[in-house]
């Protein structure tokens, strides 16, 4: 997470000081909130990324519960008649 906050805090700075030095006009003034747009951007797409990488993974999980549960009733079923 703090790795998270720190490259944020980075791209901000590394965008902003170009913005502010080569520039004149709008996007001097402006090069704050040019910085701070393009890095939540960025954090949307990164977000929606692992939101489709974590909806895969706990389908997965989800199928790979119910054949354990499924080969795990059956275990003591059989476990039970054999008594």
């Amino acid at each position: 997470m703090l790795i998270c906050i720190v490259a944020t805090i980075l791209y901000r700075i590394l965008i902003a000081i170009p913005l502010y030095r080569g520039t004149e006009g709008i996007f001097r003034s402006q090069a704050s909130t040019i910085a701070s747009v393009t890095a939540s951007v960025i954090n949307l797409i990164i977000i929606l990324i692992l939101g489709r990488i974590y909806e895969k993974f706990a389908y997965k999980l989800t199928q790979w519960g119910q054949k354990c549960h499924l080969t795990l009733s059956c275990s003591l079923r059989a476990l039970k008649d054999a008594k």
